[in-house]
């Protein structure tokens, strides 16, 4: 039975790395569409064109966001700790998924923030199907890595105690 659930662990954390080219935050102004943005693009960077009053427009640079970068990273950990058959690397991916929930509710926070200050009220950020995706998808990560690993441990202690 635990075979399958863990299978299933790694197409968890494979969706929460699909997310990230999904489309994550949407930033308006005057609820106007202003930027679109990728979690790729934010760990990436890109540019941005700022629309001027009379028509022309300005490129600017957005740079790529640590926390973004860290957060692909601690997934394709996640991915690759499923391919290991010990039950304490079911722990370590239950470990993973937190962090990268965690990491994901700091850059959420951190870019309100920003676009809050930045835009002084007039650029509004929406959160969009991927950042949500991962989000909750890393809860149920965290949840099925545990669960795997608590079993684990139910029938080493069973095991045990049969011999």
């Amino acid at each position: 039975m635990l075979i399958p659930l863990k299978k299933f662990s790694l197409v968890l954390f494979t969706v929460i790395l699909i997310c990230f080219f999904l489309s994550w935050l949407n930033l308006t102004c005057n609820s106007k569409p202003y930027a679109s943005f990728s979690r790729m693009e934010l760990v990436t960077g890109t540019k941005v064109e700022q629309k001027r009053i009379f028509g022309s427009s300005k490129s600017k640079k957005v740079e790529p966001e640590p926390i973004a970068v860290g957060a692909l990273v601690l997934a394709i950990i996640g991915i690759a700790l499923n391919f290991v058959k010990k039950s304490k690397f079911n722990f370590a991916s239950a470990i993973v998924g937190l962090a990268i929930f965690i990491a994901l509710l700091i850059l959420k926070s951190k870019i309100d923030s920003e676009v809050t200050n930045q835009g002084e009220g007039m650029v509004e950020a929406s959160w969009l199907l991927g950042f949500w995706g991962a989000l909750i998808i890393s809860l149920v990560a965290v949840s099925l890595s545990g669960f795997l690993y608590i079993q684990n441990k139910k029938e080493q202690q069973s095991s045990f105690t049969q011999t």
